[in-house]
């Protein structure tokens, strides 16, 4: 009884610090292949989430201690990578960040980015100083043309000249955006700030977003925004914010069905502003590359694959199994935003979970979904796909650790619990359809 007290009077202050003293030697260490770093590096994460599993639980958790733990977290995690006086090419075993880089200084420079490769010939004016010359040798496949959509080279223009710091802290402004925007949409819905936890003190979010500087916090803002607007009545704000998830990562349209027919959440006309955006030479070159030929930490996949024999034929069903489940049946009322939410979540779940390619940063397109809709299922994945990091050991994957993710996977999908969900209809909100 005692020691609840404590608890309860503490308000999870001393489980803040006892995170940030793990996150320390995170943010300051400098990360090497083989067993012993990779193995660490998965034994401090482990111990992040058992302690965020432990915040979770107290009831006196303050609103103030979550905030200030979101924002010490990620300050901690920033100087990720650099060593030595300079930026290291792994952010936390990660490296996409110079792709970021060398997006924005074509952007910058006026040339198409989607048009050429990082190595191809025609961008050697661009590499004429070492610090160029370095981040276009630092760039995974780089024979490969960019990937990402516009708004995310538009943050990438606006970032590079601040270099590798300056598109971490980039990422970590949308990422904190995205809290504050589940933090409102809560408030809303009059639940507690601390069901926010499972965001704000994620370690897989801060790993990626103040760790690494992914730019998949662009598109986490955009659906944690799509939520607010719909739970503000806003039609406007709920399409603008969807456009704005989208044109940072292609992902989120697989949530039209069910936005634009379920539950009418966006304008249909907006979508015609995709159209000036398709129009943009070579826009796919790079992302059909991706879709083709990229496969990591994909198990569904590869189980479809060896079932199909046919690439094309696996994908064609992963994508109906996609579309499939927007015919799921979802616990709760249809039109709370709480239903909407884990509708979402299944959908956006199967495609992140079906993809080829399933990087641990795509889990964290699914928390804003899962926190919402009380699903505690992709919030254990966001643990899980960790593990996929020990590819870094000496670049080649392991059945058993992939084996052992997904199977562990397969239990906590199959685990359902009732939620209880609060009389909150979204279609009341905006009875118009219009605003």
């Amino acid at each position: 009884m005692r020691n609840r007290m404590f608890r309860m009077r503490g308000g999870g202050g001393w489980l803040l610090l006892l995170a940030e003293l793990l996150y320390l030697p995170v943010g300051f260490r400098s990360w090497n292949n083989g067993w012993t770093d990779p193995s660490i590096f998965l034994g401090l994460f482990a111990a992040q989430f058992f302690i965020v599993w432990h915040a979770s639980r107290l009831a006196a958790l303050r609103p103030r201690i979550l905030i200030a733990g979101a924002v010490l977290f990620r300050l901690t995690l920033l100087p990720a990578g650099f060593a030595d006086g300079e930026w290291q090419r792994f952010q936390l075993y990660d490296s996409d960040i110079w792709r970021y880089l060398w997006d924005g200084h074509v952007l910058a420079s006026g040339i198409n980015p989607y048009r050429y490769a990082p190595r191809d010939p025609s961008l050697d004016a661009l590499a004429v100083t070492g610090y160029w010359i370095d981040v276009r040798e630092n760039i995974n496949y780089g024979y490969i043309p960019t990937i990402y959509p516009p708004a995310a080279q538009a943050v990438f223009a606006l970032a590079f000249p601040f270099g590798v710091l300056g598109i971490k802290i980039a990422a970590v402004f949308f990422d904190l955006v995205a809290l504050w925007f589940l933090i409102l949409t809560l408030r809303l819905l009059k639940r507690p700030m601390s069901d926010a936890l499972w965001y704000a003190w994620n370690p897989l979010v801060i790993k990626v977003f103040a760790g690494s500087g992914h730019i998949d916090s662009l598109a986490v803002a955009g659906i944690a925004g799509m939520f607010y607007a719909i739970a503000s009545g806003s039609k406007r704000g709920s399409t603008a914010a969807y456009l704005t998830a989208v044109l940072s990562k292609w992902s989120p349209l697989v949530l039209l069905p069910v936005l634009l027919w379920r539950v009418r959440r966006i304008h249909p006309a907006a979508l015609l502003l995709l159209l000036p955006v398709a129009a943009i030479p070579h826009l796919f070159d790079g992302a059909s590359t991706f879709a083709q030929f990229w496969q990591f930490n994909g198990v569904p996949y590869e189980v479809l694959l060896e079932v199909f024999r046919y690439p094309m034929l696996a994908k064609l069903v992963a994508a109906a199994i996609v579309l499939a489940t927007v015919a799921i049946p979802v616990a709760g009322n249809e039109g709370d935003l709480e239903w909407l939410a884990r509708r979402t979540g299944y959908t956006l779940g199967a495609l992140v979970v079906l993809s080829p390619a399933v990087m641990p940063w795509y889990v964290t397109w699914l928390l804003p979904s899962a926190i919402l809709g009380r699903d505690q299922r992709w919030i254990a994945f966001s643990g899980l796909v960790f593990v996929a990091f020990l590819v870094m050991v000496d670049g080649q994957e392991r059945w058993w650790v992939t084996g052992a993710e997904y199977g562990a996977l397969l239990c906590i999908l199959s685990w359902t619990k009732e939620v209880k969900s609060e009389e909150y209809s979204i279609v009341d909100r905006d009875p118009g359809g219009a605003g």
